[in-house]
């Protein structure tokens, strides 16, 4: 059984995850969602994300989902059933605690921990990563764990309806307008990806501001048109 719930307009919703024995839920580019498992875990789901798991996590030794995106859990404590969520090769368990993951694909893949413990493992080479609190796991071009002490705020700001971002690439900046406002991005020159910047901006802010506070910055040529974003070098 698959349900799909679709929100528009940019506004936030929360699901009560149904009485059903499997569940897939999506959430399009430019809305955001609140979801309550079965265990009473919490389940923020960003923008362009799906989430599949057993809906009902009975008879299961582990409490398993599935993630294609970005989302925020809290999970409800179970020591005799761990909390699993799979993302693009990358499985972080938990037994209770809070923490952001992000895997729109295997070349953007975060897990960020607020508190508590979780363990990150590469299931390609099935090496494992414990983090702490403050900490935020990400791969290199290599596929090599990296391990950072980070600002949560960057990571989770989301979930109160905020960009924020502190001395990040321009490439991860844009990919979250794309993903929100639902239009493409092209680069003119690959060189641009790289440039670091400090963007804050309230989600609900129209397109056309959110791109004028970029281009106030200083850095790059930001222009929209037809649907794609374009940036040009200064």
């Amino acid at each position: 059984f698959s349900i799909s719930f679709i929100y528009l307009n940019n506004h936030s919703a929360e699901v009560v995850a149904p009485p059903v024995s499997y569940c897939q839920i999506e959430i399009p580019q430019g809305a955001q969602s609140k979801l309550i498992l079965p265990d009473s875990t919490l389940v923020y789901l960003n923008g362009g994300t799906i989430i599949k798991y057993d809906a009902s996590f009975q008879n299961k030794a582990e409490r398993e989902v599935y993630l294609n995106g970005e989302a925020y859990f809290e999970v409800a404590k179970d020591a005799e059933h761990p909390f699993i969520v799979c993302a693009n090769g990358m499985n972080t368990m938990v037994l209770g605690t809070k923490f952001n993951v992000r895997s729109y694909s295997v070349e953007d893949r975060h897990v960020t921990l607020v508190n508590g413990k979780v363990q990150v493992t590469n299931t390609v080479n099935n090496k494992s990563v414990t983090l702490r609190p403050g900490q935020d796991l990400t791969y290199t071009e290599t596929g090599e764990e990296k391990v950072s002490e980070v600002n949560i705020a960057t990571y989770t700001a989301w979930t109160e309806g905020m960009f924020y971002f502190e001395d990040v690439p321009l490439e991860e900046i844009m990919g979250a307008l794309g993903r929100w406002y639902n239009v493409n991005i092209d680069f003119e020159r690959c060189e641009l990806y790289h440039i670091r910047l400090n963007f804050w901006a309230n989600k609900n802010t129209h397109l056309d501001e959110a791109l004028e506070l970029l281009n106030k910055l200083e850095k790059v040529q930001v222009d929209y048109q037809d649907g794609t974003i374009t940036i040009k070098q200064i």
